[in-house]
């Protein structure tokens, strides 16, 4: 039994340094210098939307580790990571992906 609090200690933590990076995001995104730093290829708009999502999915997380709701830590690892998989591959896509040049 004590290994079940320290599983739902951890995906607290996973989940609380998920919200501080998607709240990081969205206000990175939404700063007036934003779209001069980073090129954002015309989807600004987009990716603050996906970033607000990301922050709110954090906060639905936390709530949700609250509530121990799914029961199950491990499967409330793996909505996690297929949710997390694809909010950053929308990101990615959306924020041009990553430019490579040899």
């Amino acid at each position: 039994m004590p290994e079940m609090v320290g599983d739902w200690r951890r995906l607290w933590g996973i989940s609380a340094y998920r919200l501080l990076i998607a709240a990081v995001i969205a206000v990175l995104l939404h700063l007036p210098a934003s779209e001069t730093i980073i090129d954002l290829g015309g989807h600004a708009r987009l990716l603050r939307v996906l970033a607000l999502v990301a922050a709110t999915v954090s906060l639905g997380y936390l709530l949700a580790l609250l509530l121990r709701r799914p029961v199950q830590p491990r499967r409330h690892a793996w909505i996690q990571v297929s949710t997390d998989t694809l909010l950053v591959l929308l990101l990615l896509h959306f924020g041009g992906g990553g430019q490579w040049s040899l």
